[in-house]
């Protein structure tokens, strides 16, 4: 015979399921009970009268077995004790589910918020562009829908291991997420989202092996030649990023109301740059003559120089590269040639233009590098551009160029300044 209260475990397992939901009471806490329903689930709930308006309320534990006897005595015990304290734990409980189901406080809605407030506002395209990769690729994947206040210091070292787990491991990928994580993280305590940053005591785990590749001249000499063989408009760009030394993004994404021919520089827009502020790239002859014959493929201004649309940007540089890449071996006879990136013209050209002696402070502010020389209180100080000195130092740098592509005759004599 099936017992009327819950006595022990045996009584529960004795228990079946009725044609019309049952209660059971709790021999040793009253206000606890047993419900079971005409499907055989079985949960526990107490009744209570509301600490104030002294109405009838129910209050559900939690389900049978995976809440057991001795647990749901404990548990109802807790509860009871909130009640007679005058605490409504239905409507604290109601509360709780809407915390949890509230949107905002997961971390997608967060990571929205703060490239819409503060990366889109403080960076620069390309790092607006980079981050979000690595956010899409890196975290999110993971972390999208828990909540802030839930991540941990563990969870930030976990997401990190596992980056560094991969074979071959991401040193450089690992490093990059931290950084972005801490960011994130402080951004959300600066607005109170959370008390702590997750990141708080997460040291980087990747050893980078910082990147010293320099092409040649006689790389230099290849380089240039292969451009030919691929084309408009990753050809044009990757003589320019050689020719001036600035980023493939600001290049890339150059517009031709960034491009003055009378006074023959580029002014890119301080919501270009990385610094945030107005670069003046004076332009070698060999620069302007690349950009003259450049095709009018968009119209306005406002057109992109580099585009095969008329209305975005080219993409495509990881495809092009690999293009650069066979059209180099060929000019070798399938030689191979040490790996470099795009990146890497940039510091050829800071590194031939310091060969030729220009000052360090000249070559950083052709590469609007506000470091070295130029950093600290002198950075606060010092606002005058070089720009008298960038034109001679890129102009000097683009004849050396042509010097390597056109070589003189054996038996001309070359003369200075000619």
């Amino acid at each position: 015979m099936v017992s009327k209260t819950i006595k022990n475990k045996a009584s529960i397992e004795a228990i079946k399921p009725d044609n019309v939901r049952r209660e059971y009471p709790d021999q040793q806490v009253p206000p606890l009970y047993l419900v079971v329903q005409p499907s055989g689930k079985m949960s526990w709930a107490i009744r209570f009268r509301h600490p104030k308006s002294r109405k009838p309320q129910k209050f559900t534990i939690g389900g049978y077995p995976r809440i057991g006897l001795a647990d749901a005595r404990s548990l109802a015990r807790d509860q009871l004790s909130l009640v007679e304290k005058g605490i409504d734990i239905v409507a604290e409980r109601k509360k709780e589910r809407q915390v949890a189901n509230d949107e905002t406080q997961k971390i997608g809605y967060q990571v929205d918020a703060f490239f819409k407030r503060y990366v889109e506002v403080k960076r620069a395209p390309s790092t607006i562009k980079e981050t979000r990769r690595l956010f899409n690729v890196e975290i999110l994947p993971k972390w999208r829908n828990r909540k802030v206040a839930e991540i941990e210091r563990r969870d930030v070292v976990q997401l990190l291991d596992g980056i560094m787990d991969r074979n071959p491991p991401a040193p450089y990928v690992a490093n990059r997420v931290h950084s972005a994580l801490s960011r994130f993280s402080n951004w959300l305590v600066e607005r109170s989202v959370i008390e702590k940053s997750f990141c708080e005591g997460v040291k980087k785990q990747g050893i980078e092996v910082v990147r010293e590749r320099v092409l040649s001249d006689d790389e230099c000499v290849i380089f240039w030649r292969a451009t030919d063989d691929i084309g408009f408009p990753f050809g044009e760009v990757a003589k320019l990023l050689l020719l001036t030394g600035q980023r493939r993004s600001e290049i890339a994404n150059l517009k031709w109301s960034e491009v003055d021919f009378e006074r023959k520089e580029l002014k890119i827009s301080s919501e270009r740059m990385k610094g945030k502020e107005t670069h003046l790239v004076p332009l070698s002859p060999q620069a302007m003559d690349i950009l003259r014959r450049v095709p009018r493929v968009s119209d306005g201004p406002d057109g992109f120089v580099f585009t095969t649309t008329g209305v975005t940007a080219a993409s495509g540089y990881s495809k092009a590269k690999t293009r650069l890449d066979i059209a180099m071996a060929k000019l070798v006879d399938g030689e191979a040639i040490k790996a470099w990136r795009y990146h890497d013209l940039r510091r050829t050209a800071a590194s031939g233009m310091a060969g030729l002696k220009i000052p360090p402070h000249v070559v950083e502010a052709v590469l609007a590098h506000k470091s070295g020389v130029i950093s600290g209180v002198a950075s606060v100080y010092n606002h005058y551009q070089y720009y008298e000195e960038k034109r001679e130092a890129l102009e000097e740098w683009g004849r050396q160029i042509d010097l390597l592509i056109n070589p003189p005759e054996d038996n001309v004599i070359q003369l200075n300044g000619t």
